[in-house]
């Protein structure tokens, strides 16, 4: 690298600091000494105001080299989104400084610094999506599309800038969700839209190129190889082959330096199991109210686990005895795992994030914003999803990336302390009290529910019992200081039910899990959803006794904050029990997860469904339907809620009479 005169940015802007470094780069081209575009990169890493070092990471990680005009617009966006109070030059929205790049000697453009010190690939460890152990191992090239932070997918300043420019002025006002729903949905959109395009990454094997026959796969198989069943990538969502994608870059956080920038991040640094004691142990339990029960926090495991193996009776046999019994196992599965998915939805996630807003979006997700009974009298009208909503798409679509469960995905679903110390177990001999409420006779300790113990405890409850007790029986707060200590003296067992000798403290090991698997932390994973990042921690929590905790447990740090504290620790948007930031996450992968896959869109139809499969899943709109349809005088007796998912005993929805999308919050 040749000798450079020391240039830092000081009070200058984006635009005028690149001009003096373009000057200085002519002027050694003049003299015989041009730079490298990796020397002029890290030039202008070099002389970079602090507030921007964290965008280095994202740069230094990318796997193809930078060029000067990417260089510029990710910075110009950085500014954008991060310094309080900028001023865009007239016309910098159509060029870069400069009428043209640095010149550099081409012939010598090298490998883009990397500062995990590796080459183009990030290399990972296979697992399956399901999280089984049955995942192959094998080297996996992070391939495709550049992270929401960099924005670089996209000519800068043109539509991708101008969507940002919107949303992160509605962010910056931090009334996205307490605008008119109308309105607020268009925002989602629009942030959907940029999550789509610059946070999507594929882990893993690219796709073969071989296009199978849909045909020849009418069903989901056992194997899950057709869960989402690209045409051209036999292996998404395929248990064996398939990878944890990414929605942002690995951050990595061993004892390896961080960025030539950044000093030593460890694994171990603040200690997990000192962060799980001091700001996640619980004290005394939270709830949630009357929002979300304890068959919601339920419904968690039983998709993960159960997304296709629960069958419901659907009377196939009846309606089509000429089918033998896997062709009707086949469709029922395929049934099945549709209620499920519309169950988690329009019900589930809209108990979750129990405003106007998300009811009118996660409907419109299924149905369009012509609503249900417009669909169930026309169809599916429109080439997109707006009118009609994702399911019924003439084909799927991945945005180029295949379709995966993610890192972050799995981070932001790290919700143990939704569990209990106890479960309340009622009385359903009794007359109803009340709002339906049974009367409470016993508690029995969540510990003693888990494991083979577990098994054999359930079934002398019971079923019926068992779920009315859940049903009102409010779930815990995500919140600090709410992780349950029965979870922190966890006795593992191996498959076959025996005992491991060593103990687990599960919160120290779930924060430890992020780091080990390069999940970014709190600011970083903020950054890179195109969120505006916290400065003190002040700005996360309003909680004195929280901040204090914070600031023993990780100093002035702001950056060192680890997601999974941060996102308990986070400031709730009303009604809603997850944090903002977890709820993008939510954003992007629950549209995704539908509108990837064949089944609910191409082959959402007769002929994959059969007509009275279709039938079923077209008539079934909640929870409740199913219990109605299972066990009628359960609900009829017990459940005074609109929604299983609400405490049973909370009271019924009323009637509104302003239209959905005209209602603004209160």
């Amino acid at each position: 690298m040749p000798l450079t005169p020391t240039l830092k940015q000081g009070d200058d802007s984006i635009q005028t600091y690149f001009q003096k470094a373009k000057l200085i780069s002519d002027e050694l081209v003049a003299a015989c000494q041009p730079l490298t575009t990796t020397d002029f990169n890290l030039y202008i890493f070099k002389g970079l105001r602090t507030e921007f070092y964290d965008c280095v990471t994202t740069l230094t990680a990318r796997p193809n080299l930078i060029t000067y005009s990417d260089l510029f617009s990710f910075l110009m966006t950085q500014e954008f989104l991060y310094v309080d109070s900028i001023s865009i030059p007239p016309g910098t929205t159509d060029s870069v400084p400069g009428n043209s790049q640095p010149t550099t000697n081409l012939s010598q453009l090298e490998q883009p610094f990397n500062s995990c010190g590796g080459n183009n690939n990030y290399h990972g460890r296979g697992r399956s999506n399901r999280g089984c152990g049955r995942g192959r191992s094998e080297v996996g090239a992070l391939t495709s599309r550049p992270t929401a932070s960099t924005l670089l997918a996209v000519p800068m300043f043109q539509i991708s800038f101008n969507l940002l420019a919107i949303v992160h002025s509605v962010d910056t006002l931090g009334i996205w969700h307490r605008l008119p729903v109308f309105l607020g949905l268009i925002y989602l959109v629009m942030r959907r839209h940029l999550h789509n395009e610059y946070n999507l990454f594929n882990v893993g094997k690219k796709p073969s190129g071989v296009r199978f026959n849909p045909p020849d796969h009418p069903v989901r198989t056992a194997d899950w190889k057709s869960i989402s069943n690209q045409p051209f990538n036999e292996a998404a969502g395929d248990v064996e082959a398939s990878f944890f994608g990414r929605n942002i870059l690995p951050v990595d956080q061993t004892n390896k330096v961080h960025t030539y920038i950044h000093t030593y991040r460890l694994l171990i640094r603040p200690d997990p199991i000192s962060v799980a004691t001091k700001l996640l142990a619980r004290r005394k339990f939270i709830d949630t109210g009357k929002q979300f029960n304890m068959i919601a926090a339920s419904w968690i495991q039983f998709m993960i686990h159960d997304w296709v193996d629960h069958i419901e009776n659907t009377d196939h046999q009846k309606e089509y005895p000429e089918l033998n019994d896997e062709e009707l196992y086949s469709h029922a599965r395929l049934v099945t795992s549709a209620v499920i998915a519309k169950i988690h939805t329009i019900d589930w996630t809209v108990e979750l994030l129990k405003t106007d807003m998300l009811l009118a979006g996660m409907r419109g997700n299924w149905y369009g914003l012509l609503g249900k009974k417009f669909k169930d009298t026309f169809g599916h009208i429109g080439g997109g999803a707006i009118l009609s909503g994702i399911i019924g798409l003439k084909k799927p679509n991945d945005h180029g990336v295949p379709y995966s469960l993610t890192e972050e995905f799995v981070a932001v679903y790290r919700m143990h302390p939704l569990l209990p110390d106890k479960l309340h177990l009622r009385n359903i001999d009794a007359a109803p009290g009340p709002n339906k409420s049974p009367p409470p006779t016993e508690e029995i300790d969540m510990a003693e529910l888990i494991g083979q113990q577990g098994v054999q405890n359930l079934s002398k409850i019971g079923f019926t019992r068992q779920m009315v007790s859940m049903g009102h029986q409010a779930c815990g707060a995500l919140e600090l200081w709410n992780y349950p200590m029965w979870l922190r003296d966890l006795i593992p067992q191996n498959v076959d039910g025996t005992d491991r000798p060593d103990r687990v403290d599960l919160a120290a090991l779930e924060i430890y899990r992020d780091r080990e698997r390069s999940v970014a932390r709190y600011n970083d994973f903020r950054r890179a959803l195109l969120l505006i990042p916290i400065s003190k921690w002040e700005d996360l929590t309003d909680d004195v006794e929280a901040v204090k905790t914070l600031r023993e447990v990780y100093g002035n740090d702001v950056e060192e904050l680890d997601v999974m504290v941060g996102l308990v620790a986070e400031k709730k948007i009303k009604g809603f029990a997850i944090s903002e930031t977890s709820f993008i996450i939510f954003l992007l992968m629950a549209t995704r997860r539908l509108e990837a896959d064949r089944f609910f869109t191409s082959d959402f139809n007769e002929e994959a469904y059969t007509k009275k499969g279709l039938e079923w899943v077209n008539t079934t709109e909640s929870l409740k339907d199913v219990l109605d349809r299972h066990y009628p005088e359960m609900s009829d007796k017990w459940m005074n809620s609109t929604s299983a998912f609400s405490v049973w005993d909370a009271p019924p929805e009323p009637h509104n009479l302003i239209p959905l999308y005209l209602r603004v919050p209160t």
